[in-house]
């Protein structure tokens, strides 16, 4: 951790130090969490998410997180900063930046003017699914459907509003 905080000193970025990792602000001023993989362990036994039954099955068979898409004032801007915490842009296309984050990815997109910056959606990838049966089951439980950004990756808005984008597993990159 000490290292790290060095690290991102010498390029000009605070960073504050807890005990669940280091926290630095973009220029936005969004907050972005820095710690270990599988930092739950790090945390000892009591911080663990505890298992819960559950009466019926999934909508989803979650595989991880495929991308956070984050709303920016200034990209290009924010993107000098994000290299300097996760290496160079490794795609830009579609108004986007993104940047590759272990085998998830973040992006950037440019808010509206006078618009909020911050977390636009997060998208989980998952097991193979049948579209229509699932936002049928979304409605079921309560989802906001929203018109999907990519054809088969539903949308909807959980009870707090926040916009979630389910997209089938993708094939490994080849290197």
């Amino acid at each position: 951790m000490a290292s790290v905080k060095g690290y991102l000193q010498q390029r000009g970025i605070a960073a504050r130090e807890t005990s669940v990792g280091l926290f630095v602000n973009d220029p936005d001023r969004i907050q972005v969490q820095l710690f270990t993989e599988n930092s739950w362990n790090v945390l000892g036994r009591t911080a663990a998410p505890e298992p819960i039954p559950i009466a019926s099955q999934p909508i989803f068979e979650p595989k991880g997180l495929d991308h956070v898409l984050v709303r920016v004032s200034d990209p290009e801007k924010s993107a000098l900063f994000y290299e300097k915490l996760f290496g160079p842009v490794t795609q830009r296309g579609n108004d986007r930046i993104w940047f590759q984050v272990g085998s998830s990815r973040i992006g950037l997109i440019h808010t509206a003017a006078g618009g909020r910056t911050g977390v636009d959606h997060f998208c989980i990838s998952s097991g193979a699914f049948e579209y229509s049966d699932t936002t049928k089951k979304l409605e079921l439980a309560g989802a906001a459907i929203q018109p999907p950004e990519v054809a088969g990756a539903p949308e909807f808005h959980d009870p707090d509003g926040i916009l979630v984008q389910v997209m089938a597993q993708r094939a490994p990159a080849l290197k």
